[in-house]
């Protein structure tokens, strides 16, 4: 019943040469036999709940694979589709209408609704991710059936549900003292009475961040993450939730601005709805205390993956670099991709080290910042490239601003990029700033897929090991770091193959990233998903820095990179091409090492590395060795 791979592969090949005007390999055709694989696999095996992660490269027609693959499909089976935008939605349900023939395939989402009863007559319902998160989301809390109607084709189930692109998959939830204030002071006190439980949660929760706030004023050490509670209280559930169903109907413009504006109306009840949302989270799971920025906080997360449910397909080319997947090894499998299909040795990777780029620091120099950067790319971009800029979105507008005679300019931010293919015809992109993620994020991640964690682990980074990673806090937030910069970079004319050799148009690439091992892992990442990339120094620092605060410490970057390396030979040239070491930095480098008492050598000691000088003059060769 399911899809025969020959005839798939002829299928995809065809429309890649003749409609898309594309050149197909044979690497590419071993990519498209995996997909056509793992899809029928995953048809056969339809109530399996593990989720397949394939992950080709980008341009390499996964997502017109999908189109072809549902075009295919036998009218007994039903499949899903999710993806991360409506357009897109709208798009592959029309090409698979379209090469299939007949109306086969459906899309729904908020400028396409569909009654719910009538989507289980459609043999591909195409919906977006958020639709998916949420059907998931309420489908745990056992609130409506829209899981159920999306998956559900006849009377049966839907055997192949597709996702491209991962989700979100996990929900976190957080609420300040100031938000328990805001409710608090804005609820009727009519309300206050028919919810007595409801309130008596805020009240709790407003005098635990209270408490917590008195204590860290009179210690004089840091604010420190600490769980507060380790499972859930059930009797605050419902009347939450009746007191957030009720106040969606109250006209909150006129309550506390005495003005009719539906838009106002619209932001304070969206807001009173999150927080009270957030606050029945944190009653449901365990939760803790973190002191973000100036505000104390519970936090508290969860995975929107029920147990029991059906696996799906996600489509991830960025798989291999997100720590999402390992963290979910137990109900998830990376499907092995074939090698060779893409090569990026037409892409140019400028890099400059430099401090400061976070959105804190990237958004209070904005103006300075923007026209220091300006008159760089003016000097180093042909006047005739087609440029994307990304940026923090609060630094958005001063880039925007800046005169420029490129034959095309746009800037973008930070989440409005993933996934979009608005700019695949632009040859250059520029990265401008670093979209870090703070450490509740990353504990959340971690704590909602691999359960609750200790104080402990929490408060100190030598606790919080994870298979080979020492610090899995960190090593999550480098992930998601290169993963979103992959994205970036891959949505310019470099994720399109121009030949059978897998190569793409001359493409050039601006990349600003922290300078230290943090951003040698970042490149390391990036380079090894890009693979024959042509790496540069790029010679640009901020004018606000002062040189001695943007100092690379060589001996941490060189350990962390011999910590990683395979067993072999690593000359000054090889360091050279990687970190933009000078002569004279090397040969302090090669000093240090010589001296056994230092701490370099012992720690090169520990990853199995020694310096090795071989013969005098013009004929000597010198190199560090690992020998494990």
């Amino acid at each position: 019943m399911s899809v025969p791979v020959d005839c798939f592969v002829s299928n995809m090949k065809n429309h890649w040469q003749s409609s898309l005007k594309n050149t197909s390999s044979p690497e590419l055709e071993n990519i498209w036999s995996k997909i056509c694989e793992t899809f029928n696999h995953k048809v056969e095996n339809e109530f399996s709940p593990i989720w397949y992660v394939l992950q080709p490269p980008t341009g390499s027609g996964k997502t017109q694979g999908l189109v072809i693959y549902c075009s295919m499909l036998p009218e007994i089976i039903g499949a899903l589709i999710v993806v991360r935008f409506k357009e897109q939605a709208d798009m592959i349900a029309s090409s698979i209408n379209q090469i299939a023939g007949v109306k086969k395939a459906v899309s729904r989402h908020s400028d396409h609704l569909i009654p719910m009863e009538d989507l289980r007559d459609t043999q591909v319902l195409v919906i977006t991710h958020k639709a998916y998160e949420n059907s998931l989301d309420r489908f745990q809390h056992d609130l409506d059936w829209s899981w159920k109607n999306y998956t559900t084709y006849r009377k049966s189930k839907r055997r192949l549900i597709v996702i491209d692109e991962a989700l979100d998959l996990v929900r976190s939830s957080q609420v300040k003292l100031e938000d328990l204030n805001y409710v608090l002071g804005v609820i009727p006190q009519d309300v206050k009475d028919k919810h007595p439980y409801a309130i008596l949660a805020f009240e709790t929760a407003k005098q635990t961040l209270e408490k917590i706030h008195e204590i860290s004023k009179k210690s004089t050490g840091p604010d420190r993450d600490k769980i507060l509670s380790g499972g859930s209280y059930q009797k605050p559930f419902s009347e939450l939730n009746d007191l957030r169903g009720d106040l969606r109907n109250y006209r909150w413009d006129k309550i506390l601005n005495e003005s009719h504006d539906d838009h106002e109306n619209t932001r304070i009840r969206e807001r009173l709805d999150r927080i009270i949302h957030d606050l029945t989270e944190l009653f449901l799971n365990w939760n803790y205390f973190s002191k973000k920025g100036k505000f104390n906080t519970l936090n508290t997360a969860s995975l929107i993956i029920p147990d029991g449910i059906e696996g799906a397909v996600v489509m991830d080319a960025t798989a291999k670099q997100n720590l999402l997947w390992d963290l979910l090894s137990d109900k998830s499998v990376r499907i092995r991709t074939p090698k060779g299909a893409r090569s990026y040795s037409n892409v140019d990777l400028y890099v400059s080290r430099t401090t400061q780029l976070g959105k804190q620091s990237m958004n209070l120099k904005g103006q300075s910042r923007s026209i220091e950067l300006f008159k760089e790319l003016k000097r180093i971009i042909s006047t005739d490239s087609q440029v994307l800029l990304v940026c923090h979105k609060d630094s958005e507008h001063w880039y925007s601003s800046q005169e420029h005679d490129f034959r095309n300019f746009e800037v973008t931010h930070w989440g409005a990029i993933d996934g979009k293919n608005d700019w695949q015809d632009f040859d250059t992109v520029v990265i401008a700033g670093i979209p870090y993620r703070d450490r509740v994020w990353a504990n959340n991640t971690f704590m909602a897929i691999r359960g609750l964690q200790s104080n402990e682990w929490l408060q100190n980074s030598t606790k919080r090991a994870f298979g080979t990673i020492e610090d899995i806090q960190r090593g999550l937030q480098l992930s998601q770091i290169t993963v979103s910069i992959l994205q970036a970079i891959n949505r310019i004319r470099c994720r399109r193959v121009i030949d059978e050799y897998g190569n793409c148009k001359s493409s050039k690439i601006y990349l600003l990233i922290p300078h230290g091992e943090e951003g040698e892992e970042v490149l390391n990442g990036i380079c090894t998903e890009m693979p024959l990339m042509q790496l540069h120094e790029w010679k640009f620092k901020w004018n606000d820095i002062n040189s001695s605060d943007d100092r690379t410490n060589f001996k941490e970057v060189i350990t962390r990179l011999m910590e990683n390396a395979h067993s072999g030979k690593y000359t000054y040239s090889w360091f050279q091409e990687r970190i933009f070491i000078s002569r004279r930095q090397w040969s302090r480098i090669v000093k240090d090492i010589r001296d056994e008492h230092s701490l370099f050598a012992k720690k090169m000691m520990d990853a199995g590395v020694s310096y090795v000088s071989k013969g005098k003059g013009r004929g000597a060769k010198s190199y560090f060795e690992k020998l494990t």
